[in-house]
């Protein structure tokens, strides 16, 4: 998974995964965000 510089399609797709229960991934994309 890579940013695309796009904030809103950012949110919407970890909202989607929180939605979706995975957590793990939705971390991951978290970790992925701070070091950015």
């Amino acid at each position: 998974y890579q940013t695309g510089g796009t904030p809103l399609l950012d949110n919407a797709l970890a909202q989607k995964l929180m939605l979706e229960g995975d957590e793990q991934r939705f971390r991951q994309i978290a970790n992925i965000r701070q070091l950015a």
